[in-house]
């Protein structure tokens, strides 16, 4: 999905919603801003008045300094003739020319009951991220994390993440051999002994060496000896689904998981590695920061990558004590993974550049009925916030859906005795 920037929201705000003005300045001091194409002229300087929030968003070719994203204000409005603006306080750095600004109207500002920023993150929040997130042992073996600090320590080998691309779509764990059998392990797993365990994990390799295989183990930390795993390893370039039981020994109580490779100089991802019980019929989940709710429960009826089957299992998750989520289903789940959705709350943005996956249009319309419902009574604003409010209700309509929970899994129910 198409990202899009903080600045290219509210430029569409700016635009659509007529909260303000942008410009390209001819010419730039730490004092004025001149742009007499767009704001010299008669009429040009309608509803623009000093103390109007003034922001600069690109730094000119020739500029040497630090000048884009500078917040100011008006001190005086354009002046007819030349379009000159005054600026108080002083913009910093070395503004030069060619420099893009945007000009808020009053009463708008980028943060407080008028922010701009403010309303975009709370309208950020309103549009959630569904993903389908997998239950695992293994901690971070879900990929969501941006780092690999709750991994273990690698050994003959670097291990980092990296963002999900086309085609695969995958965010991915990253791990490069500096020797012959190098990995990533993850951290501690208690477990059952004598018992069977389900192990999952996508890997792939890349074409760095003529020879490269990803091989994925399950380490006893007891005995110090590695578990028999039938489907452990792959030479593809593509997406493979290396999916095995696992059988603990009897003496066994805590396991890691081995993500890396045959081979020296072999850059190995991964990415939904999986390690769960059998036979289940309860499956725990922790509640996150950034988790809005969770959805429905589903079984992957096939572990084949590209062709998995999803089949919902569950009733609706049940909230426990301490940030955890719990499902109880009515059959016993055994060698397949189980996964679950998850609406998470986007990130706020504060820089320019940042961005978010949320279609600008809907962020737009959103924020910027949130940016003028307090002014909705003035004749100035009345038809804005109108065009505003109509534009965020198409919006929301799109994700009230998400918003629904339909259980159309099957039950166990007890039949009374007659």
């Amino acid at each position: 999905m198409a990202t899009t920037t903080l600045q290219a929201i509210r430029e569409l705000m700016i635009d659509r919603y007529e909260l303000g003005r942008r410009g390209t300045a001819t010419a730039i001091s730490s004092t004025a801003i001149t742009d007499d194409v767009r704001f010299g002229g008669h009429s040009a300087a309608e509803d623009i008045i000093p103390g109007c929030y003034v922001r600069i968003t690109s730094t000119g070719s020739d500029d040497t300094g630090t000048s884009d994203e500078v917040v100011t204000r008006l001190s005086s409005q354009p002046v007819r003739t030349t379009g000159v603006m005054k600026v108080d306080p002083d913009i910093t750095g070395t503004p030069k020319g060619d420099e893009t600004f945007e000009l808020l109207f009053k009463p708008f500002s980028y943060s407080d009951r008028f922010g701009m920023h403010d309303r975009i993150n709370e309208a950020l929040q309103i549009i959630p991220e569904k993903l389908m997130v997998p239950i695992t042992l293994v901690t971070d073996g879900d990929m969501l994390a941006s780092g690999v600090t709750t991994w273990g320590t690698v050994s003959n080998a670097a291990a980092a993440k990296s963002a999900a691309s086309f085609p695969y779509g995958l965010r991915e764990l990253q791990v490069t051999n500096s020797a012959a059998a190098g990995y990533l392990p993850s951290a501690a797993i208690p477990v059952d002994f004598d018992s069977g365990y389900y192990l999952e994990a996508t890997a792939r390799v890349t074409d760095a060496v003529a020879t490269a295989t990803a091989r994925l183990r399950c380490v006893d930390l007891i005995s110090n000896v590695f578990l028999t795993v039938d489907n452990d390893n792959t030479t593809q370039q593509e997406p493979e689904v290396l999916a095995s039981t696992v059988q603990t020994g009897s003496e066994t109580e805590r396991v890691q998981i081995n993500c890396g490779a045959d081979e020296n100089s072999v850059v190995t991802l991964w990415s939904n590695v999986i390690f769960l019980k059998n036979g289940l019929r309860e499956f725990t989940v922790q509640d996150r920061a950034e988790v809005d709710r969770l959805g429905k429960l589903f079984v992957a009826t096939r572990n084949t990558w590209g062709r998995r089957d999803f089949l919902e299992i569950g009733g609706a998750p049940e909230q426990l004590t301490e940030g955890l989520w719990r499902w109880q289903v009515s059959e016993y789940v055994s060698g397949r993974s189980v996964w679950y959705e998850e609406f998470r709350k986007a990130a706020s943005l504060s820089a320019d550049a940042d961005t978010t996956s949320a279609p600008v249009e809907h962020v737009a319309a959103i924020a910027a009925e949130l940016l003028l419902q307090p002014l909705a009574d003035q004749d100035e604003w009345r038809a804005r916030y109108f065009r505003a409010a109509r534009d965020s209700a198409e919006a929301r309509d799109k994700y009230e859906p998400q918003r629904t929970y339909v259980n159309r899994a099957a039950k166990d129910v007890p039949l009374p005795l007659v």
